[in-house]
Order: structure tokens, then C-alpha cells, then sequence
């Protein structure tokens, strides 16, 4: 029953509607169809055919019970009715599954609408309503991967845009003409004076925009220099830190572990280039006496003394260093072992000679020396460094003061 009560009042609305509209415009005359084409105004649309038009352009599904009763009124539609009519067929046999029979179908109920184009205006056709067509022709052949044909039917459609567009702006330009009735010359001024401001506006926002990127650069620079400090402190506080771990704190000579590690360096260069390589051991005569009866202050002064006379004594290429307490290790790259033994020499005979009263003492300094040469030994830094100290504790049994080399040798 409702059904039935719907369709009859979409009858009646539409009965209504189209009798409203042949009365008020007339176009059961062909002539007068004729002269509304030549003036290029718009058909009268039957607004319930309108509404469906626009409903089934939204993807919104128009029941084919609906577009039977527009076909069954027997009512006689304009050329622009029947072209809607037809797209609203076209856009009802596409279901949301692929079915190319459907696509083949809605192709031919838009051609025939298109014949009917030389019955209507060129601007109502431009029209967004109307324009549809060609656009939905596009994508019934891409369904069907007619790919050039939907590339020329989606290029029709926009240039029926484009058309649509220019006619709007154009009419919109006459109605503002006709509304206002500008003078030219007000319009050139308002023109001028709107460029003015907005070359007054450019001005302000590219000052606003130097005044950023001065800023910008300013703080960029700030960073970067902080960054160059913050890289040169941690440089400087990562170069004392390895100075501190490899050197002894009291003598400033390098310490035990810095010394190995130089020297087994130094040792495995000396034996790939096969090389001569010494080394020699020092240790001081009766220094525990000079703690006891000095004191440790007066010892540590010493052995500072002892470690800038070292210094003194060494080449350039040399190293000299604290192994700890009393002992001292120089390690002479380049250097065979009667060049060792003299430079030994040379610096027992400084310890000995030296005047050790600015540090407090009233007893001369004296020193044993060992010297070892690699060649003698296994071609290692311990074994070159053991064998200088048994030659360092035969010079103590000699009676101190003496230089001796290994195999042992009193010089």
C-alpha cells in the first residue's frame, strides 16, 4: 500500500511541476524552443526530474520504479529533460559490481542523450547538471579499458568546465557592472592603490623576514661557536686526561703502564725493520737512607732532579721514564749497545757530579746502571727490560756507582 501511495504522489508532483512549467515558460512551441536555443538561455527543468538528477550524480541509488514513472507520464519533456532522463538511465544500469554488458549499456544511453545537444543551449550544457555526461562516458570506458576514448570524453568534460566557469565569471562581471556602474578610472585608482599596499605589504614582510634571517643567522653563529668551544675544551680536557694516565704525577716522566706501552711498540717496530734497539735500568745507591734521614720531601725532590737530568741526557728520539720508586728506564731506538752503555755512562757520571744541596742534601747522589740490547735477548720489551736489571743488580754487587751491560760487563 505505501509503495503505491508513493509512486501516485511522485506522479502527481511531477504532473504538477510540468504543468507549471509549460504554463509559465511555453515550451510546447517548437518555435519557441527554438528561440530559447538561439538566445542560449537555460530550458526549464521539471524540478522532480531536477531532484533526481542531482540524487543520482551523488551516487545516491534512483529506483528504477522511479525512472518508469517519469517514462510512463506521457507528458511531453523538453530537450533538456529528455537529456537528463537518458544520464539518469545511463548512471541506473551501473551496478557497484564490474559487468562490462552494463558499461556497453550506459555508454548507449548516453549517446543517445548527446544527440539531443543541438536542441540545447550551449551555456546550459557547460552546466555542472549537464556537463555530467561526459564525465560519466569517461568512466564507463575506463571500465572497459577504452583508455583513449575516456581520455577524449574526460577532456570534453573539463573544457565544459572551463566553458561553465568563464560564462559564470563573465556574467558575474556584468552583473557587478551593471549593479554598481563603476567608473574605469575609480577602478584603476582602486587597483593602484590596492598594488600599493600590497607592495607596502611585500616591503614590511621581506624587512620581517631579513630581520629572521639575521636573527637566525646571529643565533646560528652563537651556536656554532659554542659548539667550537664546547669540541676544543673537550679536546684540551681529553688530551690532559690521557697525559695524566700516562704520566707520572711526582717526575712528569712517563709512568710504568705508558712506558710498556711505548716500549713493546717501539721493540715490534725495532724487530719488522730489524733495527738495534737498548735499553738500560737505573735504580739510585741508598736512596731508602736519604728518606729516613731527610725525609720523603727531600726524596721526592731528588728524584726530580734525577728525571730532569735524565731529560737532559736523552736524544729526541729517546724515552726516558719513572718504573717506579727509584728506578728509572731509558729505551734508545737506533742506538747498539756501546752507544748505550755511553750514554749511561755520560749520565752516572751527571748524577754523581751533581750538587745536591738546593735540595737539601749534604751527601752526594749515585746511581747503578744494567744495559740490555734486543739482539741479546728474545726479540720482546720484558725480556730486553729483565735482562738490563740483572745487569743493574750485578752493578750493585760490584760495589754501585757502575755501569754495567748484559751479558755482564763492569765497565
Amino acid at each position: 500500500m505505501k509503495p503505491f501511495f508513493t509512486h501516485s504522489l511522485i506522479i502527481f508532483l511531477l504532473s504538477l511541476s510540468y504543468c507549471y512549467q509549460a504554463k509559465g515558460v511555453g515550451v510546447s512551441s517548437l518555435s519557441q524552443a527554438t528561440q530559447i536555443v538561439n538566445r542560449q538561455q537555460p530550458m526549464m527543468i521539471n524540478p522532480l526530474i531536477n531532484q533526481f538528477a542531482e540524487i543520482s550524480f551523488a551516487n545516491k541509488f534512483i529506483s528504477t520504479e522511479d525512472l518508469k514513472i517519469i517514462d510512463d507520464l506521457g507528458i511531453i519533456l523538453n530537450p533538456a529533460e529528455q537529456y537528463l532522463v537518458l544520464i539518469l538511465h545511463a548512471n541506473n544500469v551501473v551496478s557497484d559490481k564490474y559487468n562490462p554488458t552494463q558499461h556497453l549499456s550506459a555508454i548507449k544511453w548516453l549517446d543517445e542523450a548527446k544527440k539531443l545537444e543541438g536542441s540545447i543551449g550551449e551555456s546550459q550544457l557547460n552546466s555542472p547538471l549537464f556537463s555530467q555526461l561526459y564525465l560519466m562516458m569517461s568512466k564507463n570506458y575506463v571500465a572497459i579499458n577504452e583508455y583513449e576514448l575516456a581520455f577524449v570524453e574526460r577532456k570534453y568534460y573539463q573544457e565544459k568546465a572551463d566553458a561553465d566557469w568563464n560564462y559564470e565569471k563573465d556574467n558575474a562581471v556584468k552583473i557587478l557592472n551593471n549593479k554598481y556602474k563603476t567608473d574605469r578610472k575609480i577602478k584603476e585608482n582602486e587597483l593602484l592603490q590596492n598594488q600599493t599596499k600590497l607592495k607596502n605589504l611585500q616591503i614590511k614582510q621581506t624587512e620581517i623576514q631579513h630581520r629572521v634571517l639575521v636573527r637566525n643567522f646571529f643565533i646560528f653563529i652563537c651556536i656554532a661557536i659554542l659548539c667550537l668551544l664546547l669540541m676544543v675544551r673537550q679536546i684540551k680536557i681529553r688530551h690532559v686526561l690521557k697525559h695524566l694516565a700516562q704520566t707520572d704525577s711526582l717526575t712528569g716522566l712517563l709512568n710504568r703502564g705508558a712506558l710498556f706501552e711505548k716500549g713493546i711498540a717501539l721493540t715490534e717496530q725495532a724487530f719488522e725493520r730489524k733495527n738495534e734497539m737498548t735499553a738500560f735500568l737505573l735504580d739510585l745507591d741508598h736512596f731508602k737512607q736519604v728518606n729516613e734521614n731527610y725525609g720523603h720531601n727531600i726524596g721526592d725532590k731528588v728524584l726530580k732532579t734525577i728525571a730532569i737530568l735524565g731529560c737532559e741526557t736523552m736524544r729526541s728520539r729517546d724515552i726516558f721514564a719513572r718504573l717506579g720508586g727509584e728506578e728509572f728506564v731509558a729505551v734508545l731506538p737506533d742506538a747498539n749497545l756501546e752507544e748505550a752503555n755511553a750514554i749511561a755512562e755520560r749520565l752516572r757520571e751527571k748524577i754523581c757530579a751533581y750538587d745536591f744541596s738546593e735540595c737539601g742534601l749534604t751527601q752526594s747522589i749515585t746511581a747503578s746502571f744494567g744495559v740490555a740490547a734486543l739482539d741479546q735477548v728474545t726479540p720482546k720489551f720484558d725480556a730486553m727490560l729483565n735482562s738490563a736489571d740483572e745487569a743493574m743488580y750485578y752493578a750493585k754487587d760490584q760495589g754501585r756507582n757502575k755501569v754495567c751491560s748484559y751479558p755482564v760487563n763492569v765497565r
